[in-house]
């Protein structure tokens, strides 16, 4: 037996035969891990790492520096202003305006300032595996990026793109990846400089239901739009069917030839601009403006490729040509897919303007009630008159029977703007019924219900609801059609249609939406599906694997994690997931700090039923307490299951941050139960650079942020405290959280001691407390952002 168990723990490597060491008794192998562990713990909670960890972060960029000593926050306000008087020339569709504005905006050095600003302080995590040493870092550099920009705007037929640097990421299933180029530091930053304008065009002539990558939208507005556009049918049953449209390789098969004919020259001519100058609507006009010059978006599209990964081609470097397709990575790639597939909404929708005659004036001015039909005419829900017998030329009888009857608060055109429909069951405490089962009235109601149609869309997601089965065929045929032009068709096998009464769900933005009958009536909701909760899971084990050893990184990392995928599923009724996810994190959480103390001399012997008892009993008792109350917190029934809670936490003696074990803080672990819960509402079809609009989708934007940054800016109206410049941007939200009185110089953690400021302000204030600089620290506490620092430092520094 023991020769056949030595022959099969013999290994070939490079053809020698070379013998395993039998395995050590468990006594011996507890013991080598006890020592492996203690030296770890040694080198991780050394002096030395955290000196060494400390001096990798001092080497960084220089800050970026405006020439004229301007703040980045002014120049964001300038360049937000010149984007605000595009969009209002393009709205009156004034093209040598518009035209005349566009040249000026690129060979501003403002913008092209900003443009520099973008492509040095965006980070790109995706690229960490392509090392890149020529990374501009110095404030020279700086300015020399921003020469070279000015010489490719001035001379685009000088200018060459140099090829992309292309990795690959796994997508959600396994064995397929998706690619993602790297483009040069000079080329993305005129991507960025192109994109202050194209942003503009795109937002002006977007969808009016599409929320993918445009200022102040996000994946839950586009939830919310669908679970509204059910909720606004009071009258009728809830959508029948549901399409999810599945795009084949969109971003890879766009035709490079329409990005040259439409998205680099924009056409303005529309519905607006046949008006302004009078003109039919069969008029087919062109009014092309040129945004991007051709010889710059050529070489964009057509510069090639590395396969650094070496899928494609074994060897490094080949350059791949591209043939087809826009550039996954790139900066203004996904401004160009969304402006490719602008107007597919429209193609969606326009089987009921064509096929029915609901918007026409005969539909909208017919009365829609037989001889026969008895009508009730109702005060405040108590029936007052019953007519039968009405028709066009005596309807206004029943107004002045009404008034007969002492009645004086009847409003203008009564019986005809409810017999019509244009006004619904009831208006102030007048109402109606139709006695009769078959009256015209349900006739109306099925002709609108079975028109009725809705397209929602996140760039190249799109979710189609609809009622009839017979124009299924005609849409899908309608968006081939639309598609073809662009290069692009639809994945039939991957697009799915479901019927939402009998149980069938479907998803859109990450989101599982199913309709479900409760009390004889059918309501949506939307929750996060079953596959997002399962890899939250994996990534959170993966973290408590990695970080064995070191609770403080293991919390720190799994704490991000948690607070993003919450904060994304928080829009939706996620009640349950979030009750699942603490239940598991509660066990993970345990097995963790089980697993940290199990080999301690206290609790070595495994088999001794008293130890194990001991061992979970100092697990609870060491690191559980008792969970803060959150701040500001109206809701009284939260503040109960707050207090009542006991939760994870890392002891101080665990803890190496400074700031932390000055101030004696246990660091705990984010609890998925206490996240709020809430859908506000969303606007749709507005331009986010129009004053008027900006203002509306900003006040919406604020109540979409999450807990104490959504409680900062409703205290702050928006604004740095310091600068006054507005925190919300659009897609960027610039927030930092500042503590008036810092928490190193004994200040609390409460709502009262933190204040909003922008990134550079607080950049400007933390400098100002490491160097000590008592001049700017007394401006600070005058203006009311610091408090008692100078008292702190002056005598030290004396």
């Amino acid at each position: 037996m023991r020769q056949k168990e030595k022959e099969k723990r013999k290994i070939n490597f490079n053809g020698d035969n070379i013998m395993l060491r039998l395995r050590i008794t468990n006594a011996k192998r507890r013991k080598a891990r006890i020592k492996r562990d203690k030296k770890i713990r040694k080198r991780l909670y050394s002096n030395k790492t955290i000196e060494n960890k400390k001096k990798s972060l001092k080497q960084k960029r220089e800050i970026f520096k405006i020439p004229n000593g301007e703040k980045i926050t002014w120049l964001r306000q300038r360049i937000i202003r010149m984007q605000s008087d595009l969009a209002v020339v393009i709205r009156e569709r004034e093209t040598a305006q518009v035209t005349r504005l566009v040249k000026y905006i690129i060979r501003n050095k403002l913008t092209q300032y900003w443009a520099v600003y973008k492509t040095v302080s965006s980070i790109g995590s995706r690229f960490q595996r392509i090392l890149d040493n020529v990374k501009p870092k110095t404030q020279r550099e700086y300015d020399f990026l921003r020469k070279q920009l000015w010489q490719a705007i001035k001379n685009p037929k000088i200018y060459k793109a140099s090829p992309l640097k292309r990795i690959w990421i796994p997508k959600n299933k396994r064995d397929k990846f998706r690619p993602i180029s790297k483009p040069s530091y000079l080329d993305k930053a005129l991507q960025y400089l192109y994109l202050i304008i194209l942003d503009v065009f795109q937002e002006e002539f977007a969808d009016k239901d599409n929320y993918g990558f445009r200022p102040f939208r996000s994946a839950g507005w586009a939830a919310k739009a669908v679970t509204l556009a059910v909720w606004s049918r009071k009258d009728f049953n809830p959508p029948k069917l549901a399409i999810e449209l599945d795009i084949r390789k969109c971003f890879d098969s766009i035709n490079q030839v329409f990005i040259l004919n439409e998205v680099a020259k924009v056409n303005i001519a529309d519905k607006r601009y046949k008006k302004k100058h009078n003109l039919s609507e069969n008029d087919k006009l062109t009014e092309y403006i040129e945004v991007i010059p051709k010889e710059i978006i050529e070489k964009w599209l057509f510069c090639g490729y590395l396969d650094i990964a070496g899928i494609i081609r074994s060897t490094e470097n080949i350059i791949i040509p591209t043939q087809q397709g826009i550039i996954q990575g790139c900066p203004i790639s996904l401004t160009i897919a969304n402006m490719v597939l602008n107007g597919i909404q429209e193609v969606i929708e326009q089987n009921r303007e064509k096929e029915n005659w609901i918007n026409s004036k005969e539909f909208k001015n017919t009365i829609w009630i037989k001889p026969d039909d008895i009508v009730s005419w109702r005060y405040n829900g108590k029936e007052v008159l019953r007519s039968t017998g009405l028709n066009k030329n005596n309807y206004n009888t029943v107004s002045e029977q009404l008034r007969k009857l002492g009645y004086q608060d009847i409003p203008k055109s009564f019986t005809k703007n409810f017999l019509t429909y244009k006004w619904q069951n009831s208006r102030g405490p007048w109402s109606y019924k139709i006695l009769n089962v078959d009256s015209m009235m349900s006739k109306r109601n099925k002709i609108i219900d079975n028109a009725w149609i809705r397209a929602f869309r996140f760039v190249d997601d799109c979710l189609i609801l609809l009622n009839d089965v017979n124009m299924i065929g005609k849409v899908i045929n309608n968006i081939k059609d639309f598609l073809s032009p662009r290069g692009l068709e639809l994945n039939m096998n991957k697009t799915h249609i479901c019927q939402l009464h009998r149980g069938e769900k479907f998803q859109f933005v990450g989101f599982e939406f199913a309709m479900m009958k409760n009390h004889n009536k059918w309501k949506i909701y939307n929750y996060p599906p079953a596959s997002q909760i399962s890899n939250v899971k994996k990534k959170i084990n993966l973290l408590f694997n990695k970080y064995k050893l070191q609770p403080y990184a293991a919390y720190y990392t799994v704490n991000v994690v948690i607070r993003g995928w919450c904060a994304f599923y928080a829009s939706g009724n996620s009640s349950n997931s979030f009750n699942n996810l603490t239940h598991w994190l509660w066990i993970r959480t345990f097995r963790y700090w089980w697993e940290f103390l199990k080999y301690k001399k206290k609790y070595r012997i495994k088999s001794q039923r008293q130890n194990k008892k001991l061992l979970a009993y100092d697990v609870v008792k060491t690191y559980q307490k008792r969970l803060r109350k959150p701040l500001k917190n109206k809701n009284r029934a939260n503040e109960i299951l707050y207090s009542k809670v006991r939760w994870w936490i890392v002891p101080k003696e665990y803890i190496h941050n400074e700031r932390w074990i000055d101030q004696d803080q246990t660091f705990y672990l984010e609890y998925p139960r206490g996240y709020k819960i809430s859908t506000p509402s969303i606007i749709s079809g507005k331009n986010a650079y129009l004053k008027r609009d900006r203002l509306e989708l900003a006040d919406k934007a604020i109540y979409w942020k999450s807990g104490l940054i959504q409680n900062l800016i409703i205290k702050s109206k928006g604004c740095c405290k310091l600068c006054g410049c507005s925190l919300l941007t659009g897609s960027e939200v610039n927030i930092e959280i500042h503590n008036i009185q810092p928490i190193e110089y004994a200040g609390k953690r409460k709502f009262t001691n933190i204040a909003a400021l922008c990134d550079e302000c607080q950049q400007l204030v933390t400098t100002a407390i490491k160097n000590k600089n008592l001049e700017l620290i007394y401006i600070l506490e005058a203006r009311k952002i610091l408090s008692n620092v100078s008292n702190l430092i002056a005598p030290k520094t004396l």
